[in-house]
């Protein structure tokens, strides 16, 4: 999966070994430097690999499965450096998989510490 910041020509993707940032695209060769800028604990070889940017904050969320567990990072600032999530394990989910997404909260409803809600 990709995205990218608002007004970025940067683009993050997400795989099944990490993420990885591409710019410098050049429309007259096709050609284009990617980089390897995966969180430690979300460049593993993963079963779900998931990537989700805020298009309002510019913030990019990474997750990826493993086993029963979601391992998850954030970015303000394309994959140079990471916050990183503790392990999110919980009751075993059997065929189901996690995902992520956002957006701005419901009328009359806010959080704390960030703008948007993210589930």
């Amino acid at each position: 999966m990709k995205s990218g910041r608002p007004g970025s020509a940067e683009r993050t993707h997400s795989n099944f070994g990490g993420s990885s940032r591409v710019s410098g695209f050049n429309d007259a060769t096709g050609a284009a430097t990617w980089a390897s800028v995966g969180s430690t604990i979300t460049s593993t070889a993963s079963l779900d690999p998931i990537l989700f940017t805020d298009h309002t904050t510019g913030r990019t969320f990474v997750s990826q499965l493993s086993a029963d567990c979601s391992l998850m990072a954030f970015t303000d600032n394309d994959g140079a450096s990471w916050f990183q999530n503790p392990v999110g394990c919980g009751i075993a989910s059997g065929a189901d998989h996690q995902t992520v997404g956002g957006g701005a909260f419901a009328p009359g409803l806010s959080g704390i510490g960030y703008p948007d809600t993210v589930y």
